[in-house]
């Protein structure tokens, strides 16, 4: 009898390690050398929808200054697929207060509380359209992005970023890309 079970035990445990190491899979596309590629995003996407988004992404960063003499770096990333049938934008903007340079390499979070655009804020905002998935946007609530290089002709780093349309649909994009200058 005990040799049954161990039996059955070695059979369960066979059959559920499989599905234990895919359910725990991670798409992860090396994207190449930056200067070849151009601008190039590919981001798993899982929630409301399982899919793979790809695309173009262009990168824009600027330091500013406050009236109260202070300043702020920010990083925008806009990220959108036009073709038929795949249609959608992302843009996230990352700000670091009071910083007269360039926004360092490095992991950036998204930022829970904005009193409002017109004051500078340490963080990420994000929002996301997606076509197939309605008109209602998607704004970050949780996530990172990470950016692992920043030169004047490119820009490269992955993300993580969890999102929710006012219907409380939830989308957790993560994936890898590299973005020319706007």
């Amino acid at each position: 009898m005990s040799q049954f079970i161990i039996k059955v035990a070695k059979v369960g445990l066979l059959a559920l390690l499989p599905l234990f190491l895919i359910s725990n899979y991670r798409l992860e596309v090396p994207l190449g050398n930056p200067n070849e590629l151009g601008s190039k995003y590919i981001l798993e996407a899982t929630g409301v929808v399982n899919t793979v988004f790809e695309g173009k992404v262009r990168f824009e960063t600027s330091i500013k200054e406050a009236n109260n003499g202070t300043f702020t770096s920010t990083l925008v990333l806009k990220l959108e697929n036009v073709e038929e049938g795949h249609q959608h934008a992302l843009e996230f903007l990352i700000s670091q207060q009071d910083s007269s340079n360039e926004l360092p390499v490095g992991t950036y979070k998204v930022t829970k509380n904005i009193e409002g655009f017109m004051d500078s804020f340490d963080g990420i905002f994000g929002y996301a359209n997606f076509k197939a998935l309605g008109e209602l946007p998607f704004f970050a609530k949780q996530g990172t992005i990470t950016i692992s290089g920043l030169h004047d002709d490119f820009l490269q780093g992955s993300l993580e970023i969890t999102m929710y349309n006012a219907d409380e649909q939830e989308i957790t994009i993560s994936g890898s890309f590299v973005a020319s200058p706007l």
